[in-house]
């Protein structure tokens, strides 16, 4: 356990980097009650890797949906699964250090 892991576990109401992510869907979508969005955003304040894996996420998904509004697809209702989304994040940052 890092140091900014032991100090989140020390401070009352703050989720952990795993629940952070168990999360985020919720999050981005706005399902998560008034306090588990805030716990959420100061989660995001302390936490400079998951601010970076949610904007990450986001683009992610923002790209995807772009790719199948382009074709002319329709949507699934369903998330698009972890695999994927772990699939395009690890080749953007293989992307991003040979720039």
């Amino acid at each position: 356990m890092n140091l900014m892991q032991r100090m989140m576990a020390l401070m009352p109401g703050m989720i952990s980097c795993k629940q952070f992510d168990e999360q985020l869907d919720e999050y981005i979508e706005g399902e998560l009650s008034f306090g588990g969005r805030i716990r959420m955003a100061i989660h995001k304040v302390i936490c400079r890797a998951c601010a970076l894996y949610a904007v990450a996420y986001q683009k992610t998904i923002g790209a995807v949906k772009a790719s199948i509004e382009d074709q002319d697809i329709q949507a699934a209702d369903e998330p698009v699964s972890e695999d994927i989304v772990q699939d395009i994040l690890n080749h953007q940052l293989k992307r991003g250090h040979n720039h």
